[in-house]
């Protein structure tokens, strides 16, 4: 499982640029997913999203090229 971490900020300031924005859908969308602590320790890998393209293209690269090199290890 792979978490994405992202300020609430940053987050909100996407979600309000949507033409179909409606915060009560967003609330109860909220509310229907596990708390982010619940998530983190979950998550077998982990990126930090700051909403600049180049940064994530990076971040999915290496993530990427992580799980592909651990599952060549686990499959030998």
């Amino acid at each position: 499982m792979v978490y994405v971490d992202a300020k609430k900020k940053d987050i909100n300031k996407k979600l309000k640029k949507r033409k179909n924005y409606d915060l009560k859908i967003i609330k109860k969308l909220r509310k229907l997913q596990l708390p982010l602590e619940i998530k983190k320790k979950k998550s077998d890998y982990f990126i930090k999203n700051n909403f600049k393209r180049s940064n994530i293209k990076k971040s999915v690269k290496i993530l990427k090229n992580k799980i592909l090199y651990n599952n060549e290890r686990n499959s030998t």
